[in-house]
């Protein structure tokens, strides 16, 4: 048994994996506590899909590699990563733990582990650099009606000796969560205050008058404004000389956008389902951001990701549709619920054990390794190519065509029906165009054939794919019926 600094005892031997922490924590907080941390917004539909996702994507390993002592560290920004996550920027770490934010700091500062910091920390962000002055911390905000209280806050951050800066984007307001109006919770508790702007922003730390009735965060929408613009994020990114990040993107044109405006990277999220209730799942946005972003290929632009990750191998999953690193949310608040400094170290040890673990058993000696996996999902699409036809072939990708000049390596096709050859199946044949790495890879969906990068592979052949000839040879398919629709894939195939 632990005994931790507000007194309370936590067996965290007993918590080996991450959902462990949840199942203590939600014993020991109160109920409306916990729900506030845990619930999402509207019926939780994103909520629920951020999690599941995972269990649909299966690893396939490599193996007879050297990688006894892989390198798990990245340059995101002006920060050098040890391992590629970090603790995603999320207030008020005092509704769960009396020493908030600075027990988080001092966790993440002995385990080698970039903080984020929200604006509506619970403990001054300066305070959060004297506690952890070794540590590595981004610093998070929002942009408010009154631009020059965000302005100060960049600069306060800027001074202190923050890393960075992210601006978090999907706001306009705060998503509607019943179950905050359903537990009247309705305020900050006695004792706790918005620290850093409590002598600017009175409302934030008045909270409500008697008869309120609206759910904890209806009163920070007061001071937001649903008007922004990118002319808004520009003038904040030319006020600071911090790298600056954007959170909240899950789209393909604002990942363009992100890039348009030299800003130095994104954070795809959907608020860890906190926001637009029916919001897609991040790891289903991910594949789409990164086909357009590697084939643009900026300077010095990252891409992040969070919402859902409760595993080092979640982290891997990411990592190898395209992501360069993951920010974890609600994990760390029931590590610091369960044994505040001690249980968010535990939380971290984990993910760094379970992200070593899972590079050494895919034979990964570097991230970069991690990019080469196949990933496969319910058993059929193999490497990055688990985007669905719908995602890859809608709107957004003939837009995305035309910002990319027509790319002669990027050519959505709308499906055709091929007739096979022998027999009398038909089968409906949709041609899709990625970029994955640099590379080009074209892939059939349809009658359960595929052909990525000219090789066609047959399920019932899975483990011995052919070659485009003898695929066309075999007589499958007409090749007179393929060629229109390959004459580009093939013709760049026979010049290699």
């Amino acid at each position: 048994m632990v005994t931790t600094s507000d007194g309370h005892e936590n067996n965290l031997s007993q918590c080996l994996v991450l959902e462990d922490f949840e199942a203590q924590a939600k014993k020991k907080l109160p109920k409306h506590i916990y729900e506030y941390v845990a619930s999402g917004a509207g019926d939780e539909q994103c909520l629920r899909a951020n999690t599941r996702i995972f269990q649909q994507l299966f690893i396939i390993p490599r193996v007879l590699s050297s990688c006894s002592e892989p390198n798990t560290s990245i340059q995101v920004g002006a920060t050098k990563l040890s391992f590629p996550f970090l603790v995603a920027p999320f207030g008020v770490h005092k509704l769960v733990h009396p020493q908030g934010e600075e027990a988080t700091a001092r966790a993440c500062l002995e385990e080698g582990i970039t903080l984020g910091i929200s604006q509506h920390s619970t403990v001054q962000l300066e305070q959060v650099r004297k506690v952890a002055p070794r540590g590595s911390h981004w610093f998070q905000c929002y942009i408010l009606k009154d631009r020059d209280i965000t302005l100060r806050l960049v600069k306060r951050a800027e001074e202190a000796g923050y890393e960075a800066l992210v601006i978090t984007v999907d706001s306009p307001i705060f998503g509607y969560r019943p179950s905050d109006t359903r537990n009247g919770f309705q305020r900050l508790p006695k004792g706790l205050e918005y620290e850093n702007y409590k002598n600017e922003v009175k409302e934030l730390n008045a909270f409500a008058n008697e008869g309120d009735t609206g759910g904890f965060d209806d009163y920070i929408d007061r001071i937001f404004d649903a008007n922004i613009t990118w002319d808004d994020l520009c003038l904040v990114k030319k006020q600071t000389r911090l790298p600056v990040f954007v959170k909240g993107i899950q789209s393909v044109e604002d990942s363009l956008l992100a890039i348009k405006y030299g800003f130095n990277g994104i954070i795809i999220s959907n608020h860890g389902g906190r926001q637009l209730g029916s919001a897609a799942p991040t790891m289903q946005c991910l594949p789409s951001i990164v086909q357009v972003i590697r084939k643009l290929n900026p300077q010095n632009f990252s891409i992040l990701i969070d919402s859902g990750f409760r595993s080092g191998e979640d982290i891997i999953k990411a990592l190898a549709v395209g992501a360069d690193a993951v920010c974890i949310g609600r994990p760390i608040l029931w590590g610091l619920a369960c044994g505040g400094v001690l249980g968010v170290k535990k939380v971290l040890a984990i993910l760094k054990r379970e992200l070593r673990d899972g590079m050494k058993l895919c034979g990964c000696a570097s991230l970069e390794d991690i990019r080469g996996l196949q990933l496969v999902t319910n058993g059929n699409l193999a490497r990055n190519e688990w985007i669905d036809d719908n995602t890859v072939t809608n709107r957004n990708v003939l837009k995305m065509e035309r910002a990319l000049k027509s790319s002669a390596r990027l050519v959505p096709i709308r499906p055709k029906p091929v007739v096979p050859s022998k027999g009398s199946e038909t089968f409906s044949l949709h041609v899709v165009g990625a970029t994955w790495d640099g590379g080009c890879t074209y892939y059939i969906r349809g009658g359960g054939s595929y052909i990525t990068n000219g090789r066609i592979t047959v399920p019932s052949r899975a483990s011995n794919p052919m070659t485009k000839d003898e695929f066309f040879l075999l007589g499958t398919y007409s090749r007179d019926k393929l060629l229109p629709l390959f004459d580009r894939t093939l013709q760049s195939s026979e010049t290699q």
